[in-house]
């Protein structure tokens, strides 16, 4: 997946949570191509030529297919049709996002957090927004209120705070942010992953170790983190430990039934630790 179609799965959550599920429900799903998806919206436009919903709709198809012009004349008509509906505004913002336009977005989706200060949708895509124009402390605070407006939070909005808070070289909390995550919902990989990194930045390789060691206790399968803690016990200078550790994430490698052990995942894992092993 390339990382322009990552950012439209981002903002697709995004968007589908704050138009609605009935409307959203075969864009959030992914079902059927959108290309047809798009003809079929343009169909029940030409029947209800003044439905704004429905330029909506067809306006997050487009920018979903990568298309952030007709997309934004198509919310750009919803929101004249019906300058009631927030979403219009939420819907141009991230279209501007996706065309590069990011000062353009954050002052049409301020609109609508403005609009609509309770919802979480709005606030995750003002941060994102923010982090684009390198304004890491504001998009942190952003990322803060979408988690307590969120239940529960995902994971991701934790991650994407410790990143912005991280880019404005506030690593502590940055840290702190991501064990706030791990209290709410347990330790999880994809929070406990990034914390270790920044561990690691900031070189407390004794509190890298301590997460490393928590995970592997709670691991059935301690082949990955028994590489990991070798690799850092290598970047600390203590080569005999690493070495050991290393030894024995080969040894849990070369332990696993050949389905497991011959994935493209737990190959490279091997290259890896011989590599280290060979020359650290």
């Amino acid at each position: 997946m390339t990382h322009k179609s990552s950012n439209r799965g981002k903002w697709r959550g995004v968007f589908a949570a704050a138009v609605g599920v009935l409307l959203f429900s075969s864009i959030a799903s992914a079902h059927g191509d959108l290309r047809d998806q798009i003809t079929a919206a343009t169909r029940r436009i030409a029947e209800s030529p003044n439905d704004a919903r429905l330029y909506l709709k067809r306006g997050e198809l487009y920018r979903l297919h990568g298309e952030p012009a007709p997309a934004l004349a198509d919310f750009e008509r919803a929101g004249r049709l019906d300058p009631s509906l927030a979403e219009a505004d939420l819907g141009r913002g991230m279209a501007l996002a996706d065309a590069n336009r990011h000062e353009a977005a954050r002052r049409m989706l301020e609109r609508f957090v403005a609009k609509r200060p309770d919802r979480a949708e709005g606030r995750v895509a003002l941060a994102r927004v923010l982090s684009k124009l390198g304004k890491g402390g504001e998009a942190a605070a952003e990322f803060s209120r979408a988690i307590a407006l969120s239940s529960p939070p995902k994971p991701d909005l934790y991650v994407e705070r410790s990143e912005a808070l991280a880019a404005a070289q506030r690593i502590e909390n940055a840290i702190r942010g991501l064990d706030d995550g791990i209290q709410k919902l347990g330790p999880l990989v994809s929070l406990e992953e990034p914390a270790i990194d920044l561990e690691l930045r900031r070189k407390n390789f004794v509190a890298a170790l301590a997460r490393v060691d928590r995970m592997a206790a709670l691991s059935p399968r301690r082949e990955t983190w028994l590489a990991r803690r070798g690799g850092i016990l290598l970047a600390s200078g203590r080569r005999r430990e690493a070495f050991e550790s290393l030894r024995q994430a080969q040894r849990a490698l070369d332990l696993l039934p050949p389905r497991l052990r011959e994935t493209r995942a737990m190959e490279r894992l091997g290259n890896r630790i011989r590599s280290q092993l060979r020359g650290g």
